[in-house]
């Protein structure tokens, strides 16, 4: 069995004294990930996930 990391997630959250709330959520692949095709199509990531560093995924969700 093949055992790997495929990427993390970026959650952009909300919250105050009684909760957290996710407001924003995308899939990051570090660029290696975005461009091995068996190991995307094994985990079944979307053909429309590409590789973007985790600051301009940040800013995306402040848009």
């Amino acid at each position: 069995m093949d055992r790997y990391s495929i990427g993390l997630a970026e959650t952009f959250s909300l919250s105050n004294h009684h909760a957290s709330l996710p407001v924003a959520y995308r899939l990051y692949l570090p660029r290696e990930r975005v461009t091995d095709r068996v190991r995307r199509r094994k985990a079944g990531v979307p053909k429309d996930i590409t590789f973007k560093t985790k600051p301009a995924i940040a800013l995306d969700h402040l848009r």
